[in-house]
């Protein structure tokens, strides 16, 4: 896509530029010693990359002193403006955008952007969000972003360049309505998601505890147990124990391999695959069966330990990597 070549939309909509409508600031630039964890007097809290998510995540803020007000004034978040990703090591992070709906005692850091729609150009600051959030913009806006030493930057002459199609503002009120109804039903059912696993992790903890019947427990090595369970070595209940496979990958091959990011919830799911190309003599061991359990064995904390079971009934070509 050049930036100039609009999205497809309907024929009646208009078209501008990112350039001509829509004003950019660079957020706040600080040193170590201007950086705090916690609030205080003089300190005021600003957003950094890690709170652009799906949605704006204000759990863990960054609190800076000796600003001075117009540097505050600047970058100060403020209703109907979109914060945007401008660098990241992550390509696919740049352009990353979330809505500020009210207005807040927040600054956002030299990493993001804030955009948003001019007065008189005919852009609802919610459309214009929804279009700069849009799958093929951000594709296109991580795709054109440029490294440097390992870090990648918003390509501001692209992003300037891109052509924004839009319709009468009542429609664009309405399609912007759509899908925060769409997003609020998502976070509903997130919600629904979490509840249901806290149920899902007590449950684990009390029969692990107490057992189906709910007998007395004894002290262990491993924690308190059911007095009538045994407490044997994992070796002599595991059958065999194998490192997976561990080869380059391709986007494409004859073969799909299962990663770390493949092991969700105690199951295996089979989105964002990686291939190889080998020949099966030598894909053999690592075929994963029906009840093979996968686990993580090395990364970040958070991940050593994860652990997921394959429950598909016929024999998956799909093979596990050894995580190193």
């Amino acid at each position: 896509m050049r930036p100039t070549d609009a999205l497809p939309h309907p024929g009646d909509w208009n078209t501008t530029s990112v350039g001509e409508s829509i004003e950019i600031k660079r957020g706040v630039s600080w040193s170590k010693e201007q950086e705090h964890q916690t609030p205080a007097p003089g300190r005021v809290p600003v957003i950094g990359i890690k709170n652009v998510q799906d949605r704006l995540d204000l759990t863990d803020v960054l609190y800076l002193s000796g600003l001075t007000k117009r540097a505050m004034e600047k970058a100060r978040v403020s209703a109907g403006w979109s914060v945007m990703v401008g660098s990241n090591g992550n390509r696919a992070r740049v352009g990353n955008a979330v809505l500020i709906r009210e207005d807040a005692d927040y600054l956002f850091a030299s990493f993001l952007l804030g955009v948003s729609p001019k007065e008189g150009r005919g852009l609802r600051n919610d459309y214009f969000y929804r279009w700069l959030a849009s799958e093929q913009v951000q594709a296109y806006i991580s795709a054109s972003s440029e490294g440097t030493t390992g870090l990648n930057n918003l390509s501001h002459s692209f992003f300037r360049a891109m052509s924004v199609p839009f319709p009468h503002p009542d429609e664009q009120a309405a399609i912007a309505r759509i899908l925060d109804a769409v997003d609020m039903a998502l976070d509903r059912t997130r919600a629904a998601v979490e509840r249901a696993r806290e149920v899902k992790r007590a449950l684990a903890q009390r029969v692990f505890a107490e057992g189906v019947r709910g007998e007395p427990t004894r002290k262990t090595a491993i924690g308190h147990l059911p007095r009538s369970w045994k407490v044997v070595p994992v070796n002599n209940v595991v059958t065999a124990f194998q490192y997976g496979l561990s080869v380059p990958m391709e986007a494409k091959g004859d073969v799909a391999i299962l990663r770390m990011g493949n092991i969700q919830d105690g199951g295996v799911l089979f989105t964002d695959l990686k291939f190889v190309s080998l020949p099966a003599k030598e894909i053999a061991p690592y075929r994963v069966r029906k009840g093979d359990v996968l686990f993580n064995r090395t990364n970040s904390q958070a991940w050593v330990g994860k652990v997921g079971i394959y429950r598909h009934d016929l024999e998956s070509p799909r093979v596990f990597r050894r995580l190193v």
